[in-house]
């Protein structure tokens, strides 16, 4: 179930009530654009966008625009901030950034298990505020043309752009090492500006601690004033 608060304006209101702007819990496996295509099929209508992707990977709030006049609003809802839950394997980089890629790198055991959660914490907090982010080679940005993940398909050479995003608040909710299974991971929730890729934020997490780092689990939990009601 999905809640909103009393701060829509009149206009995004009356495209809620009217069903020209759908709130869909996103399901694993399914693009964004599946998800388009299949309200498209449902109702008809040829014109549907969304209001901000998300991977297959991820689960969570996605907002569905119906129609020429709700399309009218795509950048307004694009550019509200956000909320999301992860969870990050520590010990190797895969080139997606998320478990779905291939391991490109990894880090010996030995280094990973020596971290703690005030390791985790303190270099979580040094990306709380503004801070340039390198987008990742599979993402849907535009380069020359093609979207970035199709020249990283091809293994084409490009340039990742960066850009500035901000985050808002970042809190480290879970940290876990397993010697026997030498595994460890932390969880996080994060409430960013628009254009934040919590794909790099673990990244550079990793990074930072000096050990890599891989999402294995995505959810967003808030656009705005819209929210998953069983958060």
């Amino acid at each position: 179930m999905i809640a909103t608060t009393n701060s829509l304006s009149p206009t995004i209101q009356q495209l809620l009530d009217e069903g020209k702007l759908l709130l869909i819990d996103k399901p694993a496996g399914k693009t964004s654009h599946d998800i388009v295509n299949q309200v498209r099929r449902q109702t008809g209508v040829k014109r549907v966008g969304h209001a901000g992707t998300l991977d297959p990977l991820a689960t969570g709030l996605l907002l569905v625009l119906v129609g020429r006049e709700a399309t009218r609003h795509q950048d307004e809802l694009m550019g509200l901030d956000k909320e999301y839950l992860f969870t990050a394997a520590l010990g190797y980089e895969t080139d997606t950034y998320d478990s779905d890629g291939t391991v490109v790198q990894s880090w010996p055991w030995e280094q990973v298990k020596s971290l703690s959660r005030s390791d985790i914490e303190l270099a979580a907090q040094q990306f709380v505020g503004k801070y340039d982010q390198q987008a990742p080679a599979f993402s849907a940005i535009k380069q020359h043309g093609q979207k970035l993940y199709q020249l990283a398909r091809k293994h084409q050479e490009m340039e990742l752009p960066v850009r500035r995003v901000r985050i808002h608040e970042l809190e480290v909710t879970a940290f876990s090492v397993d010697d026997t299974q030498q595994t460890a991971q932390f969880s996080a929730r994060v409430r960013c500006g628009s254009g934040t890729y919590i794909r790099s934020l673990a990244v550079d997490i990793g990074r930072k601690l000096g050990v890599g780092a891989t999402v294995t689990a995505l959810r967003r939990t808030k656009i705005g004033p819209f929210a998953l009601q069983e958060y």
